[in-house]
């Protein structure tokens, strides 16, 4: 990367990133999906993302750039709506109980590769980006989906970067359309002195 550039050029940057990686996600769903910030920060550690206790699927995908960990975060109820908008399902789970949702969601092998198909195209379109901001070519690791309550999905993410390398970058909002407000988060790890100090 360009050390020319301050964390503040990419504070401003980031969250513009991100933001287009909703759209690709509301062009792959069909559905005319808008990205409702609540909170965009620049943090030492993932801050809260949502209630400790709430049961989030995560998506994960790592890059050898300085752009090095990119994440979003679906807790469980907008993991089911978009399965239904990918039309992976028609019907709900059986369950209202956030533990049997959740094993809704995993249970079939085509529900967890749509999440990962979401998670894929938001990855790139961010990615994309990245890369001609930097004008080099992103060497993808393979992506991960990491399930639980939000504090583990935390612990997790903050255990793949190596402490004070590097910044995060967080965005927490809602996806809202078709009278629907649905919580998702978002997250970049960048390495590198000009982020870090």
């Amino acid at each position: 990367m360009d050390r020319g550039y301050s964390p503040d050029v990419l504070q401003d940057l980031v969250p513009f990133w991100l933001q287009q990686s909703v759209g690709a996600l509301a062009q792959l769903v069909g559905r005319p999906l808008r990205w409702q910030v609540d909170h965009s920060r620049r943090v030492a550690v993932p801050t809260d993302f949502a209630g400790s206790a709430e049961q989030v699927v995560v998506y994960v995908q790592e890059h050898e750039s300085d752009f090095r960990l990119w994440a979003v975060g679906w807790p469980v109820p907008t993991a089911v709506q978009l399965l239904r908008w990918l039309r992976v399902s028609d019907d709900g789970p059986p369950s209202a109980s956030a533990a049997g949702s959740l094993a809704w969601v995993l249970d079939r092998p085509a529900r967890v590769s749509a999440l990962l198909e979401a998670g894929n195209v938001m990855a790139g379109t961010f990615f994309t980006a990245v890369a001609g901001f930097m004008n080099r070519v992103l060497i993808p690791s393979p992506p991960d989906l990491f399930v639980g309550d939000a504090a583990t999905c935390q612990t997790y993410l903050r255990d793949l970067v190596v402490p004070g390398a590097g910044t995060w970058f967080t965005m927490t909002g809602r996806l809202v359309g078709e009278g629907l407000e649905l919580p998702q988060w978002m997250a970049v790890f960048i390495t590198g002195r000009e982020v870090g100090r």
